[in-house]
């Protein structure tokens, strides 16, 4: 009786085999594909990488910044890109040229990661006012304070600061709400002055 059990259970396993063996043998196979393939792509993108950061540190060696600068814009999309972009942006962090710093940020603009974008957008909104686009400048540090927490003890000193020339009202509102909101802050005292001043 069991060896019957046994005999149906083998036929209907050897059954179910012989009717799905192509079938397992596929995706088998197909498994076994994407893994290569997926192997091969990681082991592409780092060589491709690899390349590139050895480019980034032959220009770096011969501190030529107009090669730099190309190679930022070549590599845009890569690591090596990134560190480019930076250690252009960090030359022109105490220059004027305000049109070489909008080329600069466009670039760090593709290759940042996305968690920091906001930094960047505020990078935009400093170059904004420097520019003298003040009301670009406003509309971008308003923005700012909706997405990034992080930063609203500066995005209130620096809307204080810009609302002071137009509109001393809305100034004092945007110093108030910093001590209000951060009293231990290194920027409340200094609202605090400059709210004073305003009429």
């Amino acid at each position: 009786m069991e060896e019957d059990k046994l005999l149906r259970f083998h036929e209907r396993l050897k059954d179910f085999l012989q009717k799905h063996l192509t079938l397992f043998l596929n995706l088998v196979l197909a498994f076994v594909i994407v893994i290569i393939l997926g192997g091969a792509w990681v082991y592409y993108q780092k060589n491709k990488e690899k390349k590139t950061y050895e480019e980034l540190f032959q220009i770096l060696h011969k501190n030529d910044m107009v090669a730099l600068q190309n190679f930022a814009k070549k590599s845009a999309g890569s690591q090596a890109g990134l560190n480019a972009a930076l250690i252009i942006w960090d030359s022109l962090s105490s220059s004027s040229d305000l049109k070489a710093k909008r080329e600069i940020l466009a670039l760090l603009k593709k290759s940042y990661p996305k968690g920091f974008k906001n930094l960047l957008l505020y990078t935009e909104a400093k170059i904004l006012e420097d520019s003298g686009k003040i009301e670009e400048a406003l509309k971008y540090y308003q923005e700012l304070m909706e997405k990034e927490p992080l930063l609203k003890e500066i995005l209130y000193l620096d809307l204080g600061r810009l609302y002071a020339i137009k509109n001393p009202t809305q100034a004092k509102r945007y110093y108030k709400e910093l001590i209000e909101k951060y009293p231990k802050s290194f920027g409340a005292p200094l609202a605090h002055y400059k709210s004073s001043t305003l009429p």
